[in-house]
């Protein structure tokens, strides 16, 4: 997926295939959209239907109860 384009092809077809019970291995959280609030939809979509998401890079596993605590508080909003 490119960083730089709005139309994530890849992405839309992630969130098409992925279902209750999967996990979703990124490198890093900015692989999963063009923003932060893009991010944040897009973490908060996947765990509301159930899917595991872990960031390698950022060291986030949806799985655990901490994820709000371990999100980026530095990353700008654009």
């Amino acid at each position: 997926m490119s960083g730089t384009r709005d139309d994530r092809s890849g992405l839309a077809e992630l969130m098409a295939y992925v279902r209750e019970g999967d996990t979703v291995v990124v490198w890093k959280l900015d692989r999963l959209g063009r923003n932060t609030l893009h991010i944040l939809d897009t973490v908060k979509s996947l765990t509301d239907r159930g899917v595991t998401l872990v960031s390698t890079t950022d060291g986030i596993d949806s799985s655990t109860a901490v994820v709000a605590e371990q999100l980026p508080t530095n990353t700008k909003i654009s």
